[in-house]
């Protein structure tokens, strides 16, 4: 016991941290690498970590806990120095460092919370990131601010640099109080649904991620999981139609493209990674053998099967639909009684259908606002090596979730994409096609049509009867484009009651009407 210093006393994911000597004056913060993993490489370059270690404790931001390390940190003013380590794929550091160097700025209307003591919460944004946080912890709060120690690199040379540091680190002379700051409630109302049954098609990545985020945060089902508290759907399943990154998309929703890049080529390096249990590249491309030892790059066998052409000699009959080409990432023996650590996306299938290539990923375990969009970059890029590869095009990227959730600090984020595409028009071309709608004498007839094809024809003398025969036959898919077109028969037959001449309304918002395509 060190006279003098303060023993640490977590308040929030006590169990999730570990705890080197209570009575130390450094936190290790390992970023997106498993903490224990970088305790033991810190050792084996020399580190001291016995319990008279300056460590007090290490714990990882790979679950999104900033406002709660920051919390910590003020219960335990002994911490004078906060010391980054470890693979940093999600912008951590730089969330760290912008706290303290550029503080917090507020974004009125972004984050609704309850009030909390009679005190009305405001919204904030770390400057220089994309994190929303509560304005019950600012930077001026630390007194003083704890330093900063960034060890960018997370391997061999860098833990011999942390090392090197520990040793010739001195604790500052005191600590103040403690004190202990409460974390807000988000407000939030969960709206009922069938959560297994969401479905969500977007044109690019980017959309597709703002719809899914504000899917789950309008109606994600409250579960309690060893991690905690969670908003949940389960087998979601999403469509990006055209999976091209743009970037100015990206930039606009705060996404970081550095940190896209480098998870893209994370996910084609099929070396294995010293502070993760697994990545996907090595499964991919690194983990499996055959029965002579060989290594398996499932990436490049698939790029040999899927490159058989059609039109060479033999071509259908040697590769006639290529639904072969499915590439597993789970390995029952290393996975199935595992702990922790276990892949989350477990397999990847591709279809070439005609010239372009589509691919379907399975993910066993999703987070929604953190990882998924990073997933779906790393799947396009898989997708465009393998179109490379093939001379084919990219085609939909479709990603299944069987659980995908929100945590419930990352709902101030969450809510803010949530208002912004609540705003926008909720009118989608509807891919069943469209219907010209008019009256013929007494009857109302609705052509469906697709393509500037007709598909079929509906009549009928009240709105009743057509309903149910379009919704037998599948002719509209998009709740906004039923909704328009259930207005529509009935001021059809509204007019026929009254002698008035009926013309289909535009649907608000989209030039030309819905019988633009004829």
């Amino acid at each position: 016991m060190t006279p003098g210093r303060m023993e640490f006393r977590p308040l929030h994911y006590g169990e999730r941290i570990r705890v080197i000597n209570p009575f130390g004056t450094i936190g290790l913060v390992t970023l997106w690498s498993d903490p224990d993993r970088v305790i033991s490489r810190l050792r084996d370059h020399g580190a001291d970590l016995s319990d008279g270690s300056h460590i007090a404790v290490a714990g990882t931001l790979y679950g999104g806990g900033f406002k709660h390390l920051l919390r910590n940190v003020l219960y335990n003013p002994q911490i004078d120095t906060l010391l980054l380590y470890g693979v940093d794929l999600g912008g951590a550091a730089a969330l760290v460092k912008n706290f303290f160097a550029k503080g917090i700025m507020p974004v009125p209307g972004a984050v609704s919370y309850a009030p909390l003591d009679g005190r009305e919460i405001t919204a904030c944004q770390v400057v220089g990131s994309d994190y929303f946080m509560d304005d019950l912890v600012r930077p001026e709060m630390f007194d003083p601010s704890p330093s900063i120690v960034h060890i960018e690199d997370p391997g061999r040379d860098g833990a011999e640099a942390a090392a090197s540091f520990l040793q010739s680190y001195v604790p500052s002379a005191g600590s103040g109080e403690r004190l202990l700051v409460p974390i807000p409630r988000v407000d939030r109302v969960s709206y009922p649904s069938d959560p297994r049954g969401h479905v969500i098609v977007e044109d690019s990545p980017v959309a597709a991620w703002r719809s899914l985020v504000s899917r789950i945060y309008r109606f994600g089902e409250r579960v309690v999981l060893r991690k905690g508290p969670r908003l949940e759907l389960r087998n979601m399943k999403v469509v990006v139609r055209c999976p091209e990154i743009r970037e100015d998309e990206f930039t606009e929703s705060g996404i970081d493209m550095d940190s896209v890049r480098q998870y893209q080529e994370e996910l084609l390096d099929g070396a294995e990674k010293p502070d993760w249990r697994y990545t996907y590249g090595n499964r991919l491309r690194g983990y499996f053998e055959r029965g002579d030892g060989s290594v398996i790059d499932a990436i490049e066998v698939a790029s040999r099967q899927l490159a058989v052409s059609y039109d060479a000699p033999g071509g259908r009959d040697a590769n006639p639909d290529a639904r072969g080409t499915f590439l597993s990432l789970w390995d029952p023996e290393a996975d199935l009684e595992a702990e922790s650590g276990k892949p989350c996306m477990t397999s990847i299938f591709l279809r070439k259908i005609e010239c372009r290539l589509e691919l379907t990923a399975v993910y066993r375990t999703h987070n929604a606002m953190r990882a998924w969009i990073k997933n779906v970059c790393g799947l396009i890029a898989v997708l465009e090596h393998i179109c490379r590869k093939t001379g084919t095009s990219p085609g939909p990227v479709t990603v299944f979730s069987h659980s995908i959730s929100l945590d419930p600090g990352e709902l101030e984020h969450a809510q803010k994409i949530y208002e912004q595409e609540s705003g926008k028009n909720a009118f989608r071309d509807d891919p069943n096609g469209h219907l010209t709608i008019y009256v013929d004498g007494d009857e109302i007839v609705a052509d469906h049509w697709h393509s500037g094809i007709a598909l079929g024809s509906y009549r009928g003398r009240k709105p009743g009867a057509l309903q149910y025969e379009l919704a037998r036959n599948h002719v509209i898919s998009e709740i906004a484009h039923a909704i328009y077109v259930g207005m529509q028969l009935e001021k059809a037959y509204w007019c026929i009651q009254e002698g008035i001449n009926y013309v289909q309304t535009d649907i608000p918002g989209r030039p030309g009407g819905e019988n633009r395509e004829l």
